[in-house]
């Protein structure tokens, strides 16, 4: 058996399936494209915000830090009047101010009757 006329009809078949393959897939690639792009093109416009949104959002995120400031600067502030070394005794709170309700307050202590 000659190799040639077998060589002959590989390349033939061959070439059928290429073209047949390129005829087929071609429209079903192209639809494919078109789909991935259609998708792609939404996620596009869900990622970017209009600038509106996005200046209020960036106002909003700096609120939210100021906020968050404030309550650390109060939360060193409370820890540092709770330290033990600042803690008064209770017995001195009590003398300082008056527990009875009824009497004058240490305002108005200083001045007189009247």
């Amino acid at each position: 058996m000659d190799i040639i006329p077998l060589a002959g009809m590989l390349f033939s078949l061959l070439m059928v399936l290429v073209i047949g393959g390129l005829i087929l897939l071609f429209p079903i690639s192209r639809r494919l494209g078109k789909f991935l792009e259609i998708r792609i093109d939404e996620r596009m416009e869900w990622d970017t915000l209009p600038k509106e949104a996005f200046n209020e959002l960036m106002d909003v995120v700096e609120e939210l830090q100021n906020e968050v400031q404030r309550l650390s600067d109060r939360q060193q502030f409370i820890e540092r009047l709770l330290e033990p070394g600042r803690q008064q005794e209770p017995t001195e709170r009590s003398g300082e101010t008056d527990s009875d309700g009824g009497g004058a307050s240490s305002r108005d202590r200083g001045r007189g009757p009247g």
